[in-house]
């Protein structure tokens, strides 16, 4: 199922919906990673959207993280 970006999930029950139809959660954390150059804890913006390609191409569509992710992740997470 493709997700409209500005549609919203909402919770039936014991199910989350969006466009109408049952959305199955399969997530994975990302991080923590070593502060890299600048102390940003997560990798520079070509890995992180080769990592989250390679999540969605095996059905991750929910993503952890254990520290405020930076912008760049946030817009590969919704990218993907």
């Amino acid at each position: 199922m493709t997700q409209n970006s500005t549609a919203r999930t909402e919770a039936r029950g014991k199910f989350l919906y969006a466009n109408g139809q049952k959305l199955l959660v399969c997530g994975a954390t990302y991080g923590t990673f070593r502060p890299g150059p600048g102390g940003v804890d997560y990798p520079p913006p070509d890995v992180v959207a080769r990592d989250f390609a390679a999540m969605a191409a095996n059905g991750i569509n929910a993503v952890r993280t254990y520290t405020p992710p930076p912008r760049y992740l946030l817009d590969r997470a919704q990218d993907h």
